[in-house]
């Protein structure tokens, strides 16, 4: 009955999910705090992704994928994206499929952190692990994913999307990332307003503080982005070792991402094999051969931090359509209202057109050999730019017949209507200067913008 007045309040994040019968808890945990979890098993192409049923008390469970062949024989390593802290760590082990299933948290020290890691291979070249797959197939693994949550899906894209970076740099950096294996894991913060860098003798003096770095709590790498005097842009690869993470991420939105500061208070030695000039992601300069490695970079990540997005306005019809903490005062005029009907067709169709521009996009992009031209690349650019607006307008329209509990805080309704907003709030999410260089370019002008 408690379990049910908590979830009728807001207080349990709901999923169409396997059941999990719970096991051991431990001191990490509030008594009961597991008791009726869920989880959830789906695969999309070549991912297997894993999810729990869990409390909102300001947390995210999330499991950075595995392969699916690792189910019931090590066990899935679940990581905790915490709303107000550094996450712990949980462990999902399996003895007999879905139906003796045990959690348990646990802290471990640092090297098993390490080897408990797990990265998407999607994106990761053949010759280090991966499968060196294509964006367009990417990109629909993560909007699976976040329709059952969107911060899961945003900060599993980004840490996995930086394989693709790595990709492009020098093979002693690639070498180096990918020395255990192709499990390393990789945050990062590209906005250089708080680095300090100098450049010496075979490398970069970097140190400074950088905010907004999404999964790091998670990971045993971050790029960071600094602007060499004399030089211009880079980003530079920095082992866990040699930073920290303060924790800073309080948000109306998408706190699951844990998107705290990362902070070198003394300067560090960054080689300059460790780094990625900004022209060379420009210009497309790498080591791979000819194939998806030739696509520019730009034009991978910009994709990330919107497409989850797409995915939430799709979690939030679900909602509608089984009513999950929504609240109506006649539920059978509600299912038949042509305006509520409207709403929910239109905002389904904003969220379907995003997901076919972004899957065209990557399909001219291949038909190209991965080589668009320059317009063409702008022209992809403004389009990802528009994804935030666009969901925006799709959970506006399907908030103002989200009922009145939506309006009360922990509303996991509302909860999706703000994530989607801050993701809106992120600097490659704003349209207006991409709109602007793509239509020069379509009246002649050159180029004027060096991240496409």
């Amino acid at each position: 009955m408690q379990q049910d007045k908590d979830r009728a309040q807001g207080a349990w994040r709901p999923f169409n999910v396997s059941r999990l019968t719970t096991g051991q808890i431990d001191s990490h945990t509030r008594p009961n705090t597991l008791a009726g979890c869920q989880l959830e098993f789906g695969t999309s192409g070549t991912v297997s992704h894993f999810k729990l049923l869990c409390r909102k008390s300001g947390t995210s469970l999330l499991c950075l994928i595995q392969r699916s062949a690792d189910f019931g024989q090590q066990g899935l390593s679940f990581r905790q994206g915490s709303r107000r802290g550094l996450p712990q760590r949980w462990f999902v082990h399996s003895a007999q499929g879905f139906d003796d299933l045990k959690v348990q948290s646990g802290a471990g020290d640092q090297q098993q952190k390490k080897d408990q890691r797990k990265a998407d291979p999607a994106v990761i070249t053949t010759h280090h692990g991966g499968l060196a797959g294509r964006p367009q197939d990417f990109f629909l693994d993560q909007i699976a994913i976040a329709t059952r949550d969107m911060s899961t899906a945003w900060a599993l894209g980004i840490v996995a999307v930086h394989n693709y970076q790595v990709a492009l740099m020098a093979p002693e950096a690639q070498a180096t990332i990918f020395a255990d294996g192709p499990d390393a894991m990789i945050s990062s913060s590209y906005n250089p307003v708080g680095a300090r860098a100098e450049k010496v003798e075979g490398g970069v003096m970097l140190s400074g503080r950088w905010g907004w770095s999404s999964g790091s709590a998670h990971c045993n790498w971050v790029l960071l982005g600094g602007v060499i005097p004399g030089e211009g842009y880079r980003t530079l690869l920095v082992p866990d070792t040699q930073y920290r993470i303060d924790d800073t991420w309080f948000t109306m939105g998408l706190q699951g991402t844990g998107s705290n500061d990362i902070v070198i208070d003394e300067p560090v030695f960054v080689p300059d094999y460790m780094t990625h000039r900004q022209m060379d992601g420009f210009n497309c300069v790498h080591g791979q051969g000819p194939g998806v490695y030739d696509l520019p970079w730009a034009q991978v990540f910009v994709r990330v931090v919107n497409t989850s997005a797409i995915g939430a306005v799709r979690h939030a019809i679900a909602m509608m359509r089984d009513r999950v903490g929504l609240s109506s005062t006649d539920m059978a005029k509600s299912s038949t209202d042509p305006d509520v009907l409207g709403r929910i067709a239109r905002a389904a169709n904003l969220a379907d057109e995003a997901a076919a521009v972004m899957v065209r996009a990557y399909d001219e992009m291949e038909a190209a050999n991965w080589r668009p031209t320059m317009i063409d690349r702008a022209r992809y650019r403004f389009q990802a730019s528009l994804v935030g607006d666009r969901c925006i307008e799709a959970m506006n329209l399907l908030m103002d017949i989200a009922g009145g509990r939506s309006v009360y805080t922990g509303s996991a309704f509302q909860d999706l209507w703000h994530d989607v907003r801050m993701a809106r709030a992120h600097v490659a999410n704003n349209p207006v200067g991409f709109a602007r260089n793509y239509a020069n370019m379509l009246m002649g002008a050159e180029n004027t913008d060096y991240f496409i």
